[in-house]
């Protein structure tokens, strides 16, 4: 059967789709001429459609489940993929409302311009890990890479987060009457870790003896060796306020880690502080601080968590460093 079929308007003919009902100028008004435009129209369109038959029949035979894998499947397997404490919150970026009418598409009949489209409604996250998702696919060989090519994806911008200072950290302290979570908030400045890290951590994980804080992060590898602190004096008197025994934060353990984030963001913002304060800049200041502090690189490293030095100079870029006069150095010299 045509696939298209041949019509004049006024002095030139016409081709017309004959389920879609599109219609395209042949650009001629000699009907010779219009009718080798169309039978050539119509022939690749069944070359293609013959083309692609014959290819899904390879397909299933390499890929049986190939040809009714939808894009929930490769979702659900790029979850799997990450860290269980990563499932919940890229399993959220998956459920917005935006991507919910691709996501029982069959991959082999997605089209590109339906899924750029999708993506360009969809928040910064879920653009981030269905990236992320498709790249995986990509892995597997469920998914062709050039589906999308590196031009039409969008770019994904990020907020700004800064470090949070000294004196804004002493406002949200004297703003906080539960003394559990302001104890919490100390420990995130004087650890500089996560915030699931410090919520998790346990008095065994203070070895008075060596005057040490040793704890893993739950982002690394579990054979990747534990951070490993010295406890100063102000490290010591907050640790000894903190239970002996069992959780340092009970009742922040069992919080949901948007909940504490999202608090934590509530303070700042009725504390009327600069865009970019959020828990996390507790990380910030504390390896800005280091770095100020000419802490070497690989002491600051190994207590982050950081594998690379790129990112851990992206977190300490906006570091203040003094440097020592000339006479310093070459006092005891000559």
């Amino acid at each position: 059967m045509k696939t298209f079929t041949l019509f004049k308007r006024g002095n030139r003919f016409y081709a017309q789709h004959r389920v879609t009902g599109e219609q395209r100028s042949l650009k001629t008004s000699i009907r010779e001429n219009a009718e080798e435009l169309l039978f050539a129209l119509n022939k690749s369109q069944e070359s293609a459609s013959q083309a692609r038959d014959m290819a899904m029949v390879y397909f299933r035979r390499a890929d049986p489940e190939g040809t009714t894998r939808t894009w929930e499947v490769l979702f659900e397997a790029y979850v799997q993929s990450r860290k269980q404490t990563c499932w919940e919150r890229v399993r959220r970026a998956f459920k917005a409302a935006e991507i919910c009418q691709v996501v029982k598409m069959k991959l082999v009949d997605t089209r590109t311009s339906d899924l750029v489209a999708t993506l360009r409604q969809c928040k910064r996250s879920t653009q981030y890990h269905v990236r992320l998702a498709f790249n995986y696919g990509v892995k597997l060989n469920w998914v062709d890479k050039d589906l999308i090519p590196e031009r039409l994806w969008p770019k994904v911008r990020w907020n700004h987060f800064r470090a949070i200072t000294r004196e804004e950290h002493e406002k949200i302290c004297a703003s906080t009457e539960d003394p559990e979570r302001r104890s919490f908030y100390e420990l995130c400045w004087h650890l500089g870790a996560s915030q699931g890290d410090a919520a998790n951590l346990d008095a065994s994980n203070i070895d008075w003896t060596k005057r040490l804080l040793v704890y893993r992060r739950a982002k690394l590898d579990p054979d990747s060796p534990p951070a490993n602190l010295r406890i100063g004096p102000e490290l010591e008197t907050l640790l000894r306020k903190l239970p002996a025994q069992g959780p340092l934060f009970p009742k922040i353990r069992e919080e949901k880690p948007n909940r504490r984030s999202g608090d934590f963001w509530r303070r700042c913002k009725r504390l009327g502080f600069a865009p970019g304060c959020v828990i996390h800049s507790y990380r910030y200041a504390w390896i800005e601080r280091a770095a100020s502090a000419g802490m070497p690189e690989r002491f600051a490293m190994a207590m982050m968590g950081h594998q690379s030095r790129i990112i851990h100079q992206q977190y300490a870029k906006k570091a203040v460093l003094e440097c020592p006069s000339l006479e310093e150095f070459s006092d005891g010299q000559s």
